[in-house]
Order: structure tokens, then sequence, then C-alpha cells
């Protein structure tokens, strides 16, 4: 699964977006303490509006594991 870190369900508009994408570059080696908390701020809306995704795509991981035989507590390897 692939949820963008920047969107507009989580971010606003295309405006915003570009700002945010700018602001937070992956060259940049280290955040301070609020470039950090608006970080964790934008995953923690991106993981509530995708909760029930997640939840299905978990799920679906399960049921196929239990198809084929597999225990998920590791306990049969």
């Amino acid at each position: 699964m692939h949820f963008p870190l920047f969107n507009a369900q989580t971010c606003g508009d295309y405006k915003e977006i570009k700002i945010l994408a700018q602001k937070y570059k992956t060259s940049v080696r280290s955040y301070d303490h609020f470039m950090m908390e608006e970080l964790l701020d934008i995953a923690k809306k991106n993981v509530e509006s995708s909760e029930d995704q997640i939840r299905k795509r978990i799920q679906q991981c399960v049921w196929r594991s239990n198809k084929r035989g597999g225990d998920m507590t590791g306990e049969d390897q």
C-alpha cells in the first residue's frame, strides 16, 4: 500500500501540497521540532483517513494466510 504523505485529502489544494513538498524535501538531513510535529500530524491524518482501506488490506492478508494454512503467530516456522 502506498499513501502519499502530501495529498488533497490531508493537506488541501494543489498549491498547499506543492508548498509542503518543497518545504520537506527528501534531501534535507534533519528537521527542527516544529517541522517534525507538522510531519507527524500530516502522517496521522493520512492513517486516520485511510483506516478502512488499511483494515481491509490486513483482513485480506490474514484471510490469504489462513487459506494457505499459515499460522500468523509464527509458531509454524
